[in-house]
């Protein structure tokens, strides 16, 4: 896993940093990623060409060796499944394997990073051909405004308590309702949790950064979220030791997908065919172990969900 230690001063200064990148959050970050993007310069320039001869011979170096582009859309702060690192650009393990994917298929990948809920909200209405964002399957409806890859991940709840709490600690979901939970807005999470306290107790962030922030600022008790981000929060700021517990039923693991839009069924083809790829090749377990630190919970099947 790529962990960057921080300082109490430098974790003051990225909180500052990364509110005001949220409150910007209309410039999402555009970035492309080169996937041995071919120089379309380099045509031939006989000077006995005649100008159309160039031109029709430039026409043709372009269809032959420019691949398609797909646009992505991924949430700006969810590790370790995407983010942005401290040179703007897009890395995690979602990232990372969609990365992999596109070389083996013979795509390029345009990159957008904006917000969770933007992206589930809609897909093709923001013009994204895919969007990551650690979607889980039980969070997502079967309405037709997208398609699902084949479940590519297995994802499992955590609730996070700052190590330095005194008295009853909350280790399963039923007990968070005497506290309040920071969490993700617009998410499984917080639907789950309205259920069992009242609202004005669900503290509901457009990131998972932010709903850290509430957790280790003491304005939050309990963070609810994905435990393979906790552990990296956990481990990439340690000058705010957090415990993390998993009692019950409720933290079973559960599977999680890409989102496509819906007229592209053959871009969806192709991102199964290479999610199964990479774990026959190898390339996912080592992919997974680099982000998370440890082998997959569970490895992707062969299932293709229509």
């Amino acid at each position: 896993m790529t962990i960057l230690k921080m300082s109490k001063a430098s974790m003051q200064n990225v909180m500052q940093s990364f509110t005001q990148d949220v409150k910007q959050s209309s410039m999402a970050v555009m970035m492309t990623a080169t996937l041995g993007l071919l120089s379309l310069t380099g045509c031939g320039n006989d000077g006995n060409q005649s100008t159309k001869e160039k031109d029709k011979e430039q026409a043709v170096e372009t269809a032959s060796t420019e691949l398609p582009v797909i646009k992505v859309g991924m949430d700006i702060q969810y590790p370790p499944y995407e983010f942005m690192d401290e040179n703007a650009k897009p890395v995690g393990f979602e990232v990372e394997l969609l990365q992999t994917i596109a070389k083996e298929q013979g795509f390029e990948l345009s990159i957008e990073a904006t917000h969770w809920n933007v992206l589930l909200n809609g897909v093709s209405k923001h013009g994204y051909d895919v969007a990551i964002g650690g979607f889980a399957i039980s969070d997502l409806e079967d309405d037709g405004s997208y398609l699902f890859t084949t479940p590519h991940v297995y994802g499992q709840e955590a609730i996070a308590v700052l190590s330095t709490s005194e008295g009853e600690i909350p280790k399963s979901f039923q007990q968070l309702k005497n506290y309040k939970v920071s969490t993700l807005v617009d998410s499984g999470w917080t639907d789950d949790l309205s259920k069992i306290m009242p609202n004005d107790k669900v503290l509901a962030e457009k990131t998972s950064f932010l709903a850290f922030q509430k957790l280790i600022s003491g304005e939050a008790d309990a963070m609810l979220s994905d435990r393979g981000l906790l552990t990296y929060y956990q481990q990439a700021i340690p000058e705010y030791p957090v415990t993390l517990y998993s009692e019950g039923e409720y933290f079973e693991p559960y599977p999680m997908v890409m989102l496509i839009d819906n007229n592209k069924l053959e871009l969806q083809s192709k991102i199964n065919q290479g999610i199964v790829d990479a774990v026959k090749s190898g390339k996912y377990t080592q992919i997974y172990s680099k982000w998370f630190n440890s082998k997959p919970i569970q490895l992707p099947t062969v299932e293709v969900i229509k």
